[in-house]
C-alpha cells in the first residue's frame, strides 16, 4: 500500500525501470500516465512546491500502443468534393484576377510575351489594391516605357503620380525604386532566380515570391496566399490560422502538390466574386445552372456571399430570370429542382415562382 510519504517520482521510476530498453520508455510512460495522475491526487498534498517537481509527459499512441506519427495538418474530410465544386463555380473565369492578375498584366502588350519585370511590378502594386486599379496603374507606367532604365530615370513624384490610385502608393514608390536598383546592379537586369532572392527585394513577401516563381520561372515552390484565400480557407475549416503565412504553411502540409499552381487564382477569384455585387450576380447565375445547384448556393452562403442585391430586385431572383440567362436543359426539364435549391436559402422562397414570372424590376445588380 502506498502512503502519503511515498514519493511519486520514486513510484514512477519503479514502474519505468521494468521497461526493457529506451525505445519503449515513452510508451510505458504513456501507459502509466493516468495511474500516476491518480496517484498524485490521492497521495501528494496539493502544494505548489510539490507540483513543481512533477514532470509527466503524455505521448499520443496508436491503437497498437506505438507512438503516433506527427501529422498536425491532415486533409479535411470531403475537401476534394468541395474543391471540385469550387472549380465548377469558377469555370467561366470572369473575376478581375482572371483578366487583371499579375500573370496577365505581366504580358507585354507589344510583344505578347511575358515580361518578368512587368509581372514583378504588377505584384508589388497589387497589395491592398483591387486588380482593376492595378491594371490602370500598369497602363500609366507602360505609357512611360516601364523598363528598368525608365523607372530609375523617373523622379519619385512622377512614379508616384502614375500609381497614385493604388493602396500605399507612397511606400510602393520607394519599394519599386529600391527593388529596381537591386535588380539592375546585383542581378544584371534580371529578376532574382530564387524565392529567397525575391523576398530580399523591398516590398516583396512570400506570397509575391511564390506567385512570381511560378509566373516568371515556371517553378511551383509554394502557394501564394492573400486575404481572400486566408478568409475562405478558415471559413471552410481547412486551416486554423491567424495570418496568411500561417495559412500557407498549413495548406501546403496537406494539399496535393499538383493543386498548388491553381489554388491561388481559384480561391482569389471566388473571393472577388463573392464580395463584388456585379460579379456575385454572375456567380449566382453560374451556380443555379450547375448540376449541384443547391450545394453551390449553400457554399456561397457559407462563405458569406449574399443572395440579395441590397436594393431593388433580389440578386438571386435577378440571376434566375430566363431573360437574364437561358436555362440549360437540366433545369428546363426539372425546374422544380432549381426552385427547391432556392427554397432553403432565400427569404422570398415561397414567392419565388411569382417573382420569376412578374414584370422585371430595375435591378441593383446589372445583368
Amino acid at each position: 500500500m502506498i502512503t502519503r510519504s511515498t514519493s511519486l517520482s520514486a513510484h514512477k521510476a519503479s514502474i519505468l525501470s521494468s521497461t526493457p530498453g529506451p525505445k519503449k520508455r515513452e510508451v510505458s510512460r504513456n501507459r502509466c500516465f493516468q495511474e500516476a495522475v491518480e496517484l498524485n491526487e490521492k497521495v501528494l498534498p496539493k502544494s505548489k512546491k510539490q507540483k513543481k517537481n512533477i514532470h509527466l509527459t503524455q505521448v499520443d499512441c496508436e491503437p497498437n500502443g506505438r507512438p503516433a506519427e506527427e501529422s498536425p495538418y491532415s486533409p479535411p474530410a470531403n475537401w476534394r468534393e468541395i474543391y471540385n465544386l469550387i472549380k465548377e463555380m469558377r469555370k467561366e473565369r470572369i473575376a478581375p484576377v482572371d483578366w487583371a492578375g499579375s500573370e496577365i498584366l505581366g504580358i507585354d502588350p507589344n510583344s505578347g510575351k511575358l515580361n518578368q519585370y512587368h509581372a514583378l511590378i504588377a505584384l508589388m502594386l497589387s497589395s491592398q489594391t483591387k486588380d482593376q486599379v492595378v491594371a490602370e496603374a500598369m497602363s500609366n507606367l507602360r505609357q512611360r516605357g516601364l523598363t528598368i532604365d525608365s523607372v530609375l530615370g523617373m523622379s519619385d513624384a512622377d512614379l508616384n503620380a502614375c500609381i497614385r490610385k493604388v493602396g500605399f502608393h507612397n511606400n510602393k514608390t520607394k519599394f519599386i525604386k529600391a527593388a529596381t536598383e537591386i535588380i539592375k546592379n546585383r542581378y544584371e537586369g534580371n529578376l532574382p532566380p530564387t524565392v529567397a532572392g525575391l523576398c530580399e527585394l523591398p516590398g516583396v513577401g512570400p506570397k509575391m515570391a511564390y506567385i512570381l516563381a511560378r509566373v516568371a520561372f515556371g517553378r511551383v515552390e509554394g502557394i501564394g496566399v492573400d486575404t481572400h484565400m486566408h478568409r475562405i480557407l478558415n471559413v471552410l475549416g481547412w486551416v486554423h490560422s491567424r495570418t496568411p503565412e500561417q495559412t500557407r504553411k498549413q495548406l501546403e502540409a496537406w494539399l496535393p502538390r499538383e493543386e498548388w499552381a491553381e489554388v491561388n487564382q481559384l480561391l482569389v477569384g471566388l473571393g472577388q466574386s463573392l464580395q463584388q455585387p456585379p460579379l456575385r450576380a454572375g456567380l449566382l447565375r453560374l451556380c443555379i445552372n450547375l448540376f449541384q445547384a443547391e450545394e453551390a448556393l449553400e457554399l456561397v452562403v457559407r462563405l458569406g456571399g449574399s443572395l440579395d442585391a441590397g436594393e431593388g430586385e433580389p440578386c438571386l431572383v435577378h440571376a434566375a430570370r430566363p431573360q437574364a440567362l437561358p436555362l440549360p436543359p437540366v433545369v428546363a426539364v426539372a425546374p422544380e429542382r432549381t426552385l427547391a435549391a432556392f427554397s432553403t436559402l432565400h427569404p422570398a422562397r415561397r414567392r419565388l415562382p411569382d417573382l420569376l414570372s412578374a414584370p422585371i424590376m430595375e435591378a441593383t445588380v446589372p445583368g
